[in-house]
């Protein structure tokens, strides 16, 4: 297993402050195994996130139509 490194997690940042989606990175899926291991509240802070964005798309798809 690969240990994340701070460029790594620079990287993460990156990402998210200039493109808002971690995931865009090419080394995301690849990190993803030590990511749950050494930071696990990364993914499930992304994971809100995703649930959070889709809630709110929906409500306000529903209170328009």
């Amino acid at each position: 297993m690969n240990q994340v490194t701070i460029e790594d997690l620079n990287t993460l940042r990156y990402f998210w402050e200039d493109k808002a989606d971690i995931t865009r990175w090419v080394g995301f899926e690849k990190l993803l195994p030590a990511l749950e291991q050494e930071y696990p509240e990364i993914l499930k802070a992304w994971k809100d996130y995703q649930t959070a964005d889709r809630t709110l798309t929906a409500i306000l798809r529903g209170l328009t139509t």
